[in-house]
């Protein structure tokens, strides 16, 4: 007896996300030799098409991922295998999938709508010939016989206005009772195959932010980055993918909005630079190839991509003149790449994120005009943060800043003091300053591509009675910044003291949890998702100390100097006199 469990993977199936349904072992079995010449039938039900559609257009194709394994096997030219039947094993052990284990039994948790998806791209990579499943009548049955003992990865592709799961199906060993956890070699039945497709409820658009490469898990849903933090005049790339229907009718729908908060669309193809649109079908395999002749809608005006620059949202329509520019990709993914920048008159700030939107709009039925068939998917959505140092929070400002006060005196009660200029730069590895020229300073933005010019970029203590003192700078990403003071005051000493401000966020599912800031790690307050949080404000004071008095011209400095000497001169004098009369005598 061998403990043979292909049997369990029907429900297995069912429960990793395909939703098969366990066909009752007991019955639809035959008599089995236990070799390679045993075969057997596949099932396939639930196909349907629109009740205007013609068949044609579906294909139903099974590749076999799983194996019968028959030990001794010595064919001769012309025969079958004659070695008996003796477990499973993958039919692609190089795919990085594996679904049985050394011991011929399946890895009940192995079959997963992922796996499953990375097996039909290495399939599909390899160029893999399945096989083809002919419909038997109209009710949608599809049906393949005379095939060898396996589990099937089954495909079903050209369906209208659907997007049907990979699903699988087994042909597999059973006891005469049914059973197939102990299958006994010398007494094997066959049992065929049947399940039923199962349609994705409705296709989805997903958005991602691209190349961030220190993102937390609670910044990803699965692999996907969807938030993260940014300084104010960063470029963003982002990616939006969706699955390309099939449509044969005359009234297709294909269109996706995409709408931005805080940021505004980049474009930019001047020399060294490539910020521009790319658009691809993407195939099972990675392979991409660009599409063209879609058109970029504003209202009821087409733009051209280079109009787009500095727009708040873009519309793609993918359907021209009723012509459905992607019906030769219907199966292949949608991918749409394109840059974005952090617009600093629009940008929102701290526990406020600056949001990127997408849907795509589509029809179930391309053979019905009008918008009963339409539908839109819901939104998807990335956030990207940035922070300020000024402690404001949806309007209210917060006593919580970095403030510029009078040192000289003992007085709890500091004087603010406005007019000293600071720099606020980052190092690299080395320790080398790398001037920060992105910052929203003193409520004006202090951009330049010239590193040179933005050393001389200045932060300005507030003179404003309302906030006097106040060093605001917002628009900061997550990250160790130093800010210095390069002018005091008038009447006032130079600090020569590095402040260290470190921004440091923490997310919980794709959400700002909070964002500590810290001076000299100290905390000057934290932000959470509903408030600011104030916690030392003496921590965000930085003194300075009135300089010595100097004399003036015609002062008392000078008045003093003038006594001093006289009377140096007069004491000099009677000295001598006293000496001339001593050597008289």
């Amino acid at each position: 007896a061998m403990a043979m469990v292909l049997g369990m993977s029907l429900t297995s199936f069912a429960s990793e996300g395909s939703t098969i349904p366990n066909p009752n072992p007991t019955t639809d079995k035959a008599p089995a030799s236990g070799t390679s010449a045993d075969k057997g039938t596949i099932a396939i039900s639930g196909v349907a098409a629109n009740d205007d559609e013609s068949e044609s257009t579906i294909s139903v194709t099974a590749y076999q991922i799983i194996k019968a394994r028959y030990e001794n096997n010595k064919p001769t030219d012309g025969e079958e295998d004659s070695g008996k039947f003796s477990g499973y094993e993958d039919v692609y052990p190089d795919s990085g999938v594996d679904f049985v284990d050394t011991k011929g039994e399946l890895i009940e948790s192995s079959i997963t709508e992922a796996n499953l998806a990375a097996i039909r791209a290495y399939i599909e990579n390899q160029n893999v010939v399945g096989t083809e499943m002919n419909a038997t009548n109209t009710s949608g049955e599809y049906k393949a016989e005379n095939v060898p003992v396996g589990t099937y990865l089954v495909v079903i592709s050209g369906a209208e206005g659907k997007i049907y799961s990979n699903i699988v199906v087994s042909v597999q060993y059973v006891n005469e009772d049914g059973s197939s956890e102990q299958v006994e070699s010398a007494n094997l039945y066959i049992h065929n195959g049947m399940t039923f497709a199962k349609v994705q409820e409705n296709p989805t658009i997903t958005k991602e932010i691209e190349n961030v490469s220190d993102a937390t898990e609670g910044q990803k849903d699965d692999d996907k980055v969807v938030a993260n933090t940014a300084n104010v005049g960063d470029v963003l790339q982002f990616k939006i993918t969706a699955p390309i229907l099939h449509y044969s009718g005359n009234y297709p729908v294909f269109k996706v909005t995409d709408t931005l908060t805080g940021l505004k669309y980049k474009y930019d193809i001047s020399e060294g630079n490539n910020y521009r649109m790319s658009v691809n079908a993407v195939d099972g395999t990675g392979k991409k190839t660009p599409i063209t002749g879609y058109t970029i809608e504003k209202g009821d005006a087409s733009l051209s991509e280079e109009a787009l620059a500095n727009e708040t949202q873009i519309v793609l329509n993918f359907v021209t003149n009723n012509g459905y520019i992607l019906k030769e990709y219907a199966g292949q993914t949608l991918e749409i790449t394109y840059y974005a920048t952090i617009d600093a008159s629009a940008a929102q700030y701290n526990s406020d994120p600056n949001k990127n939107t997408v849907k795509l709009e589509y029809t179930h039925n391309s053979n019905v005009s009008g918008d009963g068939e339409k539908d839109e998917t819901p939104e998807d959505e990335t956030k990207t943060y940035t922070f300020d140092l000024s402690g404001e929070m949806n309007g209210s400002t917060t006593e919580s800043m970095i403030t510029k006060k009078d040192g000289s005196t003992m007085e709890t009660t500091k004087k603010a003091l406005g007019g000293a200029e600071f720099m606020l730069y980052q190092k690299d590895l080395n320790g080398a300053i790398i001037p920060y020229i992105n910052a929203v300073m003193n409520d004006r933005v202090a951009v330049s591509s010239d590193q040179n010019a933005a050393m001389t970029t200045k932060v300005v203590s507030s003179a404003d009675n309302s906030n006097k003192g106040a060093i605001i700078i917002r628009g900061l990403a997550a990250g160790t910044y130093y800010l210095k003071e390069t002018k005091a005051p008038d009447g006032y000493s130079l600090s020569d003291h590095e402040y260290v401000i470190v921004v440091a966020p923490t997310f919980e599912n794709e959400e700002l949890k909070e964002c500590k800031i810290t001076v000299d790690g100290q905390d000057l307050f934290t932000i959470t998702k509903t408030n600011v949080t104030n916690k030392v404000e003496a921590n965000g004071v930085i003194l300075n100390t009135k300089l010595s008095s100097l004399p003036s011209t015609g002062g008392i400095g000078t008045t003093i100097f003038t006594i001093g000497g006289c009377a140096i001169m007069i004491v000099a004098a009677g000295l001598y006199f006293a000496s001339r009369r001593k050597s008289s005598k």
